[in-house]
């Protein structure tokens, strides 16, 4: 056995590229794996891996971490309240959702507390959530979840009203997790999963961003089968590129990444559109991207529809004498209400009181992107990775700014520090 026929073997039956993972990454989880079955030949162990899918699993767990919270990406769900109060409420029938990979269940009963607070009852939707994992369906199951699972800038009264604290952690209440029905499945089957009636909102988050490119293309044949015509798809912001090449048509959606499903009328064949660019791509809330420890949370969404109000002057001036976290927090609100000039110009008030501020260096690369500043972005995504080598965030945002002009070999070996960063904890 060679190592080699592993990766072949993770590549056909689950789409991982072993460039992306890394080789190193899949060796050590061969090695361990080795190690516990007692094993010291690799053919035997190749053997057992072909025999037997209690095995299998075991070593897909090693080599496919989840990194998930709840409401991870907030701005996801701020869009599907709104998408739901302005369009579902008065529906007849219940809205079909799809959550896929759900891994340990986290993605999935967020979606259900969302349409609960959106106004719709337990009766009113309906959501699967498919994973490949058994181990992480069994967790996902049980609904019982650490401290760790609530990070981010999580709303605490929803925890406090959608879980009990109990000595072995937090355990969602029974009523949403009745709302959820789990199981097995593999995307890349086309066998798995045949509906008569798709799914009117599919969340699809950092799957094939992991993915080889023939893989990723069965993948998005498989989105497209699986959701209604007009349907929305949620996807990692790393990974809309792929769909607006593929026949989706971009959704007016600030941060949620999200996108429809336009299939072609019978006269008229799909457009792949190639000149799609990362920039075009809706920016997230800026206050959820950066965030400092003076820096005070904004909840408002942006919305792009809305007329821009002036900025405040009186925030300017009385901030002359403030810290350059102040200047940052003044900043991000400009940014969420639209104005991304003005708050250009704040981070380079805040980088002059202090000129290593990794926050300011972000949020300039992540305002460039918005405007389509593709050159000044990538310049200031190193500046943050230069500073604050294991900022993931700036590393997908240059993996995607590279790929688009054409180096997908860099492209590649920033997504793999990005997954050896993670591996890492």
């Amino acid at each position: 056995m060679s190592q080699q026929q592993i990766e072949w073997l993770l590549a056909k039956k689950i789409g991982l590229s072993a460039q992306i993972v890394g080789s190193k990454m899949i060796a050590q989880a061969i090695q361990t794996r080795m190690a516990q079955c007692g094993l010291t030949d690799k053919q035997t162990y190749w053997q057992l891996l072909q025999s037997t899918a209690t095995e299998w699993e075991k070593l897909l767990a090693m080599v496919v971490v989840p990194e998930t919270w709840f409401f991870r990406n907030q701005s996801a769900f701020t869009f599907i309240n709104q998408y739901v109060k302005s369009t579902w409420l008065s529906q007849p029938k219940p809205l079909r959702v799809l959550s896929i990979p759900c891994s340990t269940g986290e993605e999935p009963y967020s979606i259900a507390i969302t349409l609960l607070e959106a106004g719709l009852s337990i009766h009113q939707f309906q959501i699967d959530a498919v994973d490949i994992s058994q181990p992480a369906l069994e967790q996902a199951q049980q609904g019982l979840y650490p401290p760790t699972a609530f990070r981010g800038q999580i709303d605490r009264t929803l925890q406090q009203r959608y879980f009990a604290s109990t000595p072995a952690g937090y355990q969602i209440r029974a009523d949403v997790q009745s709302a959820v029905r789990f199981m097995k499945g593999n995307l890349l089957d086309s066998q798995w999963l045949p509906v008569a009636n798709p799914y009117d909102l599919v969340f699809c988050r950092n799957l094939l961003i992991y993915w080889e490119e023939p893989a990723r293309k069965i993948g998005i044949k498989q989105l497209k089968r699986l959701l209604s015509n007009r349907g929305i798809l949620l996807v990692g912001h790393a990974e809309a590129n792929y769909f607006y090449q593929h026949g989706f048509e971009k959704n007016d959606s600030v941060g949620a990444f999200s996108c429809r499903n336009s299939p072609p009328s019978p006269d008229k064949p799909a457009k792949l559109d190639s000149a799609v660019k990362p920039t075009n791509l809706t920016h997230p809330p800026f206050s959820h991207v950066v965030s400092t420890p003076r820096a005070k949370p904004v909840s408002a969404t942006v919305n792009q529809t809305q007329p821009i109000h002036p900025v405040n002057n009186a925030e300017f001036h009385s901030a002359e004498t403030q810290l350059a976290e102040d200047w940052l927090s003044i900043a991000q609100q400009a940014a969420d209400r639209g104005q991304l000039k003005p708050a250009f110009n704040l981070c380079k008030k805040c980088l002059a009181k202090q000129l290593d501020h990794v926050p300011a260096y972000f949020l300039m690369g992540i305002i460039c992107q918005a405007l389509g500043w593709n050159s000044q972005a990538e310049d200031y995504f190193n500046k943050t990775v230069y500073l604050e080598p294991n900022h993931t965030e700036a590393l997908n945002h240059l993996a995607g700014l590279v790929e688009y002009r054409g180096d997908k070999k860099q492209a590649l070996h920033l997504r793999r520090r990005v997954q050896r960063i993670r591996q890492r904890g």
